[in-house]
């Protein structure tokens, strides 16, 4: 027979127990110290993602095999699949390749636009994960099942990868396609501050700071662009070198290139 005795320490016990597990998982739910925005020039590829989804088969089939057949053994590639069935699918496509394959199985509708989706931070220290700095929203997921599919790809890449990796959602609009880091630097699109300013931020100084301590590195917001990703238009190859393309050059060296031909001449810088 239990004594009040007894029935007062198993509750007392019980109660200990919930406020420890409560403690540890505030703590497990620690934001971790992030790094600075990955530069695009620097070092050596280790780990990479990309999407995969069928209906894109004849965009992407070529570009992918020739860009994961030129990586060496020890680069692993992520890939974001919406089904198991649809990443055999890609690995029909692909053929040989020495780079090692990886897939994240989504259970959800994706684009194949892998670059747009977030910002890779690098870990604050050895023992911090890396941050993938993930957009408040996507465009047109209100009526676009995929593009809603692809705002929750980087928790689908961090429930995959475990702690290596914390998803972090942002406060601002953007695509990841937007910035372009160097080993300094890190480039802005104007139409990344054209869509946050007076929504969720007051001010252009206020934006840049913002910016800046995220992704710790010296920000230039561009004063005007072409309407696209910068990768689109600039590279960086080091040592404070950027190469910047302008459409309207290639348009006067080959004329009869009959998609720029049909091209609006607002792309040009």
């Amino acid at each position: 027979m239990f004594r009040w005795q007894t029935v007062l320490g198993v509750v007392l016990g019980l109660l200990t127990a919930s406020a420890i597990l409560s403690l540890t998982g505030n703590a497990g739910r620690r934001k971790p110290n992030s790094g600075p925005i990955l530069s695009e020039c620097d070092g050596r590829l280790r780990e990479l993602v990309i999407h995969y989804e069928p209906t894109a088969k004849p965009m992407v089939a070529e570009v992918y095999r020739d860009f994961l057949g030129a990586l060496e053994a020890d680069v692993t590639v992520y890939v974001v699949c919406p089904e198991d069935t649809v990443y055999e699918d890609f690995r029909s496509l692909l053929g040989p390749v020495k780079c090692r394959l990886s897939p994240i199985v989504a259970h959800h509708p994706i684009t194949t636009w892998s670059r747009d989706r977030w910002v890779a931070l690098a870990p604050g220290s050895n023992a911090e994960p890396t941050t993938l700095w993930m957009p408040r929203g996507e465009a047109a997921e209100e009526i676009w099942p995929a593009r809603a599919g692809d705002e929750r790809v980087g928790h689908d890449i961090a429930a995959t990868l475990g702690p290596a990796v914390h998803p972090r959602r942002s406060s601002f609009y953007f695509d990841g396609g937007d910035f372009l880091a160097d080993s300094k630097n890190v480039f802005v699109v104007p139409r990344v501050l054209q869509r946050n300013i007076q929504n969720t931020v007051r001010s252009r100084d206020e934006f840049l700071g913002t910016i800046a301590a995220e992704f710790k590195r010296n920000v230039i917001l561009l004063a005007e662009s072409p309407d696209h990703h910068a990768g689109m238009f600039m590279a960086s190859a080091g040592n404070n070198i950027m190469l910047v393309g302008d459409p309207i050059w290639e348009e006067n060296l080959f004329p009869s290139n009959s998609w720029m031909a049909s091209q609006p001449k607002r792309m040009a810088s």
